[in-house]
């Protein structure tokens, strides 16, 4: 009797044990975290991960796991500490590389959190990706420019990543116009946007 006793509270305790370690929330190793990332993201350096990682607790980032040889993240900007404002926060990601004939390619993944409009252009191609269907305006028809497509303008429609809108887009400030720029083909411009994915 007494030995029965003691197997049915040796089971009773072997249960609550694994069930308490069920229930227990899993810890991540940082460093993990950051190399998965940089596995499935690429063009990133590991600060600027850890950056974009850290952006991620308060707001859903979507990244391209695909872009053309050559891209390197140039940039991350994240502007959300406390001491920010929200309608003064930012979170973009710029993208470049040098072309064979020593021009300069970019992009941006740019977050709307300071309120956003609509583009006035209708667009020229719908991508279908992870994050839903990705409206891009590649050299879109000026309505009011009979029609005419507008040279080296390249911008996706905002699109939802858990409620964050986000674009793509030429950077900020960058000029097609001038000798030292080049536009991304539209086929792999497609394909960034086709590959886009929650970081």
């Amino acid at each position: 009797m007494q030995k029965q006793l003691l197997l049915l509270l040796i089971s009773i305790s072997v249960t609550l044990t694994v069930s308490a370690q069920s229930k227990s929330p899993k810890t991540t190793d940082p460093k993990a975290a950051v190399g998965a990332a940089l596995i499935k993201f690429p063009g990133f350096d590991t600060s600027q991960m850890q950056q974009l990682l850290r952006a991620k607790r308060k707001y859903c980032v979507p990244l391209p796991t695909w872009i053309p040889a050559g891209f390197k993240v140039e940039k991350v900007i994240t502007k959300i500490g406390a001491k920010v404002k929200p309608d003064d926060h930012e979170v973009y990601v710029v993208y470049a590389r040098k072309t064979d004939k020593g021009k300069k390619q970019s992009f941006t993944i740019e977050a709307g959190l300071g309120g956003i409009g609509d583009l006035p252009y209708t667009p020229t191609h719908t991508i279908k990706s992870a994050m839903g269907e990705i409206e891009l305006c590649y050299e879109p028809k000026d309505e009011d420019d009979n029609n005419k497509p507008i040279k080296r303008y390249v911008r996706s429609h905002w699109f939802d990543c858990n409620n964050t809108a986000w674009a793509y887009g030429s950077v900020r400030g960058a000029s097609y116009e001038d000798n030292k720029t080049e536009m991304i083909s539209v086929e792999d411009t497609k394909k960034i946007l086709a590959s886009m994915k929650r970081l």
